[in-house]
């Protein structure tokens, strides 16, 4: 089993790294439903799942200087595995400083943890996505790069993004930061009740 923090070394980024130890294809749906777990060493083992359509993903392709930049747009679902779900959060929450100020009264990690009470991982979020230079409808064939959003769409949005790089053919992913300025967004969203978020298009 792949170690979470075997990408993290020397890195000012927090990329995480997954086994996939489950897959199935859902023809009904017409979309996969994937599971990541990893050894998350103190933390014991930590996870989560996605929901990906294997269909109706739209193109669109912007040229600039010559060359043309392709991205599939759609939207996933992103769902817990249980405590280990749980666990990961945790792991989350402390590589980006929450235990570190969890007295700090003005720290939007306090106040995070103020509303929701304890850390647990969102029962499902539905969101939009988008492969970048990469087909999602390939996914069964070809490494895929998605960045999701995450946004409301409200005047007090806490818009956040991340990537989420799955490698179906050779069993890995990887969830990793786009900037680190989403931390507490980031955080928001994926420790909230499960909710539908705003489209991007």
């Amino acid at each position: 089993m792949i170690d979470l923090f075997c990408n993290r070394e020397n890195l000012p980024m927090c990329n995480l790294t997954f086994d996939i130890v489950d897959r199935k294809y859902d023809d009904s749906a017409k979309c996969w439903n994937l599971s990541f777990r990893a050894d998350g060493g103190l933390y014991g083992i930590v996870g989560f799942g996605a929901t990906i359509p294997a269909s109706g993903w739209r193109a669109q392709s912007d040229t600039a200087e010559g060359v043309t930049f392709h991205t599939y747009w759609n939207r996933l679902i992103l769902h817990s595995s249980g405590h280990e779900s749980d666990m990961l959060l945790e792991v989350l929450v402390e590589c980006y400083g929450y235990f570190a100020c969890r007295g700090d009264e003005s720290s939007i990690f306090y106040k995070i943890c103020q509303e929701i009470g304890q850390w647990f991982f969102v029962d499902a979020i539905d969101c939009v996505c988008v492969g970048i230079q990469s087909d999602p409808a390939r996914i069964a064939e070809e490494p895929q790069h998605l960045k999701i959003f995450f946004t409301d769409g409200t005047e007090d949005d806490r818009y956040a993004e991340i990537f989420l790089d799955i490698d179906l053919p050779n069993g890995t992913a990887g969830l990793n930061e786009k900037d680190t300025t989403y931390r507490p967004k980031l955080v928001h969203w994926l420790a909230t009740r499960a909710r539908r978020l705003h489209s991007m298009y």
